[in-house]
């Protein structure tokens, strides 16, 4: 009598059989050894190459929820856990014009503020530079965002350099509508700019003037300010007047449909602008666009500024 030959399905050969942990050393040295400027490309492109799209979404998950090692770029070795969000974080690709900027600035001992947080990567970075006698706070009123910035201090042992505040900023003391999207780790205030392209649902958060927080908590106050808040920028810059004017710090910027209102703000504040990577006039850039702002009277922080918003 013939044995019974297994299905394919069924069969097992543990010794073909690569597991999860081996999968991502394998990848992470595959992705070691391309260099960063390829992997930045491949990044920002992904979008339109949707071959490209779903290579990254495919290593993406490999590191979701996972702690791991950052591979390039400022934060290289440092220890992160990206969440849900992007794996950029991880190949340390993520943004790299404004790393480089954060870099250059920030000195030991200094005070950095990162509004609108997301899971702590641009925080983390900031701890590392400024060492143990710096200062970062974090503003970001996403309970989930919350707790991997906190997991990616104690990943590193900045628990002491890191603080997280609960809150989005703007030019009032309130609660408002939050509303969240289907893209991890991402979200806004109803109030402003467009609603998400994959809206998940509304919850209510905390709203705080960063002038009332820095005198009511005695926070330290800034030499670089971080701000990626999806539309709200504005009323964040109108809520901190009394301390821009009173720490005049560095300013990295995301704008989201904002730039004449940001420019004329910051102008009031005697502050000077740039695009990073564009010639072209902020007031006639269509899209989202980082800008580095920095005070007038300050000529070594405007010298940087130009150097650091250069097209490369």
């Amino acid at each position: 009598m013939s044995a019974r030959v297994a299905p394919f399905a069924e069969a097992s050969y543990p010794e073909c059989a690569i597991s999860q942990k081996s999968m991502r050393q394998l990848v992470s040295k595959i992705i070691r050894a391309v260099p960063p400027s390829w992997l930045a490309f491949a990044s920002e492109n992904q979008w339109r190459v949707p071959r490209l799209r779903r290579m990254f979404a495919w290593g993406a998950s490999l590191v979701k929820e996972q702690d791991a090692v950052i591979m390039h770029g400022v934060g290289e070795g440092l220890k992160f856990n990206a969440g849900r969000s992007h794996s950029a974080f991880i190949l340390g690709t993520h943004e790299t014009p404004i790393q480089n900027l954060i870099a250059a600035a920030l000195q030991k001992g200094g005070v950095y503020y990162d509004v609108g947080a997301n899971v702590g990567f641009f925080a983390v970075l900031a701890a590392h530079l400024l060492g143990s006698s710096g200062r970062v706070v974090c503003f970001e009123p996403m309970p989930d965002n919350v707790a991997h910035i906190e997991r990616n201090a104690r990943l590193n042992g900045f628990e002491n350099r890191v603080s997280v505040r609960r809150e989005a900023l703007s030019n009032e003391n309130t609660t408002a509508t939050f509303l969240t999207s289907h893209e991890p780790t991402w979200g806004k205030l109803a109030s402003v700019g467009k609603v998400p392209g994959r809206p998940s649902g509304d919850t209510q958060v905390s709203v705080a003037r960063l002038d009332d927080l820095v005198e009511a908590q005695r926070l330290p106050v800034p030499d670089f300010m971080k701000i990626d808040i999806e539309g709200a920028e504005v009323g964040m810059l109108e809520g901190a007047r009394e301390t821009l004017t009173r720490s005049r710090p560095m300013i990295a910027m995301e704008l989201h449909g904002t730039n004449e209102g940001v420019l004329d703000l910051l102008g009031s504040l005697n502050y000077d602008a740039r695009a990073v990577g564009f010639t072209t006039p902020i007031r006639e850039i269509a899209h989202e666009v980082y800008i580095i702002a920095a005070p007038r009277e300050r000529a070594d922080l405007v010298d940087l500024m130009e150097r650091c918003s250069k097209v490369h």
